[in-house]
């Protein structure tokens, strides 16, 4: 006996095996092309969610400050952010620390004259640039979104109109955010 046989079938050979464990043992290509793509898509989605995480991680610490004003004179941004954070949120029992912050976005519109520089909404009313501050530890920014809706109580009228803390979020965040609020039924 031949380990494989040709049987007349009309129109058609076919190949019968001779053993079938030969067959059972053997892996295709495609097989084993299969078993590398979804090794690889596995390490992939891994690589991905962890630079998901360590970028959730690095923007817990930050926070938007909406509507403060620039600083005036020697005082640099940081030092305005310090002042304002300890004025506002002074019983808090924390050592606020604010390692860094500066201002986003890219000034538009018809300026203002003088050191502070802000756009003119239509209304006449000063527009400065968000700022983004970044704060020692997760708590602390924690604390601060938590707890912004105090500053509808501060004791500055402008503080109360103008001011808003908002956590750092990315574009996609914000939109997707959106999407889920208004587009679903």
């Amino acid at each position: 006996n031949n380990a494989s046989s040709t049987v007349p079938v009309p129109g058609v050979a076919v190949a019968v095996a001779a053993s079938q464990s030969t067959l059972s043992t053997t892996k295709s290509y495609s097989d084993a092309v299969r078993v590398k793509l979804v090794e690889s898509m596995k390490c992939e989605l891994l690589s991905a969610v962890h630079t998901e995480l360590d970028t959730k991680n690095k923007r817990s610490i930050n926070v938007v400050i909406h509507g403060l004003p620039s600083a005036t004179g020697a005082g640099s941004d940081l030092d305005h952010v310090k002042d304002f954070v300890n004025v506002e949120f002074c019983n808090t029992g924390f050592d606020w620390r604010i390692v860094a912050c500066r201002r986003l976005g890219q000034r538009q519109g018809k300026m203002s004259s003088g050191p502070t520089a802000s756009r003119l909404d239509a209304t006449g009313v000063q527009k400065f640039l968000p700022l983004l501050v970044t704060l020692g530890c997760a708590e602390q920014a924690k604390y601060l979104i938590d707890n912004a809706r105090k500053l509808r109580g501060s004791v500055s009228d402008y503080t109360r109109q103008h001011v808003f803390i908002n956590p750092e979020t990315l574009n996609v965040n914000c939109s997707v955010k959106f999407t889920r609020i208004w587009f679903t039924v």
